[in-house]
Order: structure tokens, then C-alpha cells, then sequence
């Protein structure tokens, strides 16, 4: 499966393009760990390996031993990592986000695991790769290592929840029960410092927009002058049909929203606010231009090599980022404008509530978590006013 997002390991995402999991990657990561000088004398704990201890005898054996355990070692792997996938093929109702999100961070649990399995004695390690015999211990050991690694406890929670269904898929109900003996202090989602891009860096953004020629230039233009006043999600705004786009009343119908095939109800109207109005109509013009006459259902079409028409590709839409970040600077995510778009609004005083329902939330809590929440100083000002008037009727009224 090919995604446009990583998930690095400290909890930050960046856009790449990867495959599925397999045993290559997982193994090459941990090339130089298995079978070299400073292993022989730590085996793995693979059912059936060879007796531990300094090898002996003629180079020929020594060879052969590292042979075995090495087969020992790869069947292991192969059989976590087939586990995987079939868990990953068996998943049923999620959208292709959601499952590229859970491969990635499946992948990444199956590299602790793997490196948790090979450790050398006196180090923490898995008593298994089995999914279905992993006990307390094991995830003990496993929460360890994301905690000596230094990632946040946000991350680790959702590798925990991503591993979590991936164990009860298998029969295995050792995190639940875990948590409810108290067995571990389980790492917990913090509520973080929403951060988006300051007025500064925008305009470098602007500037190196406004630097693009022809239309790759146009596309970074809709990128940057018009994403932070829609909050539109990025490919929502990359797969949007021209259609749904209302230039008399400033609305967008999102053709694909998030969810579509998943809930029952999902809010398809987004508003244009406007500080992106000319900015729409200057694409749309630049649009029928480039067009030249032909039609084409796509927002944004892109013309292929071969002189087609199709909607704008996620490659081509990963190479105009990076083309700006490039000429400005200025290292962002696309998803940052719909948090540029929350905080703005919210900073010039429309309500939260209000902005959550332009971004299309079920609720506030979900804007203010991981978008946008009013500032303490912008919160107390309001209350400068009545408690002037409160303290003066006090006044008035003592004798």
C-alpha cells in the first residue's frame, strides 16, 4: 500500500511514499545486529536456537551455527510480519487513511519488537514474537524501550492502541486486562501547545508561491492564499470537483470528505472566508486558461505527459510543498493551514464554536484539542468590562 504520510518516531508525520510492511525493511534496519562478532556470544531467543556461549571449533562450524540461527531469526521475522498483514487484509469499515496510519504505526511496534527479540542478555527483552503469547512482561519491556527512546506519550499510546487491536485480533486480551490490574503505568495522550505557522513564515511562503511560474505555480498559489481560509483538508481540497465549488455564496461542497465511506452523516460545507475569495477567483481564471478550452470535472487537473487530463496526483502535490519549502525555507505540512485557518479566526474573535462548524467538527472538543482554543489573554480580556462595572455598583452602594 503506498501512502504519502510517515510517521516518524518521535510522534511528527512527513509526506513520503513507502510500501507494505516486510521482512527486508525490518531487517535492514537492524542490519549489523545479528549473527556479527559481538553477538556470538548472546543468542537470540529463538525456540530451538543453538546452545549460547563463545563458538568453538573449526571455521566451518562456526559458519554453519551462524547459518542456523540466522534461519532461526528469519523465520521468526517472516512470521510476525505475515501475521501483520493479514490482520492489515482482514480490517473491514475503515477509510484508506485510517489503515495506512495503523500499517505504519504496525510497522513500527513489529521493529521494537524484532529489536527487543535480538537484544543481547542483560538488556530488556520480548520472551516472543507470537502475538498470541505475549504477556505482561513483554509489554512491559516494550513500553520500556519507547520510554528509553525518548518518544512521546502520545505517540506511544497510539503504537499501543495500533498493537492493542492487532493482539485481540490474534485472542490475545494481555493490554486489557493489564489495565485493569494497574499492571504498568500505560503511557497517556497529553493534550499539546497547538502549533501553527507564524505571520512571518506565511509570507515567505507567499513570496516563494508567488515565484512559481506557470502551473505548478497556480497550485502552490491555491496551497497558500487559499487553504487558510477554507480549512479544507488536504486531499479533500486535492480531490475536490469543480462542481462543488459556489462562487455566489462562497461555500465549497467537499466532493470527498473525510469519512464518506465510513459515517453515516458527515457535513460536506466548508465556507470561503474572505480573505480567500479573489484568491479563488484568480485560480479559477488561471484554470480555464490552462485548460484551454477543454473540461475536466477536477478542481485542480493536472495534464500528463502524454497531454491527458486527471486530477492532481499526490506526488505532484508532495513536489509543489516541497518546491516551496525549498525556495522559502520554511519546512510545513499542508494540514498546518487548516490549524492556521482555526487559530486565525478564532484570534480575530469568531467563536469556537463557529470555526468548529466551518471545519466540519462533531464537536469542540475535537477543534480545541488539535486545532485552534482561544488564548487566556483574549479569554480574560472579556471579563474587564463587567467586573469594572461590578466593582463600581459596590462602590456606589457602600455608605
Amino acid at each position: 500500500m503506498t501512502t504519502g504520510r510517515r510517521e516518524d518516531a518521535d510522534g511528527t508525520t512527513s509526506e513520503i511514499t513507502g510500501d507494505t510492511l516486510n521482512v527486508r525493511e525490518i531487517g535492514s534496519l537492524l542490519a549489523g545486529q545479528v549473527g556479527t562478532t559481538d553477538q556470538q556470544g548472546s543468542e537470540p531467543n529463538a525456540a530451538g536456537s543453538e546452545p549460547t556461549g563463545t563458538p568453538i571449533g573449526t571455521g566451518a562450524e562456526i559458519r554453519r551455527k551462524r547459518r542456523y540461527r540466522k534461519r532461526a531469526e528469519n523465520v521468526e521475522l517472516e512470521t510476525l510480519v505475515a501475521s501483520t498483514r493479514r490482520y492489515l487484509e482482514a480490517l473491514t469499515g475503515y477509510d484508506e487513511d485510517t489503515v495506512a496510519d495503523m500499517e505504519r504505526r504496525l510497522r513500527n511496534v513489529c521493529k521494537d519488537i524484532w529489536a527487543l527479540w535480538i537484544a543481547p542478555s542483560g538488556r530488556p527483552r520480548v520472551a516472543t514474537t507470537d502475538p498470541a503469547k505475549f504477556k505482561p512482561e513483554d509489554i512491559k519491556a516494550l513500553i520500556e524501550c519507547w520510554q528509553e527512546r525518548g518518544l512521546k506519550p502520545s505517540y506511544q499510546a497510539k503504537l499501543l492502541d495500533a498493537f492493542n487491536g492487532f493482539l485481540l485480533w490474534h485472542g490475545n486480551s494481555v493490554i486489557p486486562l493489564m489495565r485493569k490490574m494497574k499492571h504498568v503505568a500505560f503511557p497517556q495522550a497529553q493534550v499539546e501547545d497547538i502549533v501553527t505557522l507564524a505571520r512571518d513564515e506565511v509570507e515567505l511562503l507567499r513570496r516563494a508561491a508567488q515565484g512559481v511560474e506557470g502551473w505548478k505555480g497556480e497550485v502552490a498559489r491555491f496551497i497558500i492564499d487559499i487553504l487558510p481560509h477554507c480549512g479544507l483538508r488536504p486531499t479533500e481540497a486535492r480531490t475536490q470537483e469543480l462542481d462543488g465549488v459556489d462562487t455566489k455564496h462562497w461555500r465549497i461542497t467537499v466532493t470527498h470528505p473525510k469519512g464518506e465511506n465510513r459515517y453515516k452523516r458527515v457535513q460536506r460545507t466548508a465556507v470561503v472566508a474572505q480573505s480567500g475569495r479573489q484568491a479563488l477567483l484568480d485560480f479559477l481564471a488561471a484554470r480555464e486558461t490552462y485548460l484551454n478550452g477543454e473540461k475536466h470535472k477536477a478542481l485542480i487537473p493536472w495534464r500528463s505527459p502524454d497531454d491527458s487530463l486527471e486530477t492532481v496526483g499526490q506526488h505532484i502535490w508532495m513536489k509543489v510543498k516541497q518546491e516551496l519549502e525549498r525556495v522559502s525555507g520554511i519546512k510545513f505540512k499542508i494540514k498546518d493551514l487548516r490549524a492556521l485557518f482555526c487559530q486565525t479566526y478564532i484570534d480575530q474573535g469568531i467563536q469556537t464554536d463557529k470555526v468548529s462548524q466551518a471545519m466540519r467538527h462533531s464537536s469542540t472538543a475535537v477543534t480545541e484539542r488539535y486545532y485552534g482554543r482561544i488564548k487566556s489573554e483574549d479569554a480574560f480580556r472579556d471579563f474587564d468590562a463587567p467586573v469594572k462595572k461590578v466593582s463600581a455598583q459596590f462602590q456606589s452602594s457602600s455608605p
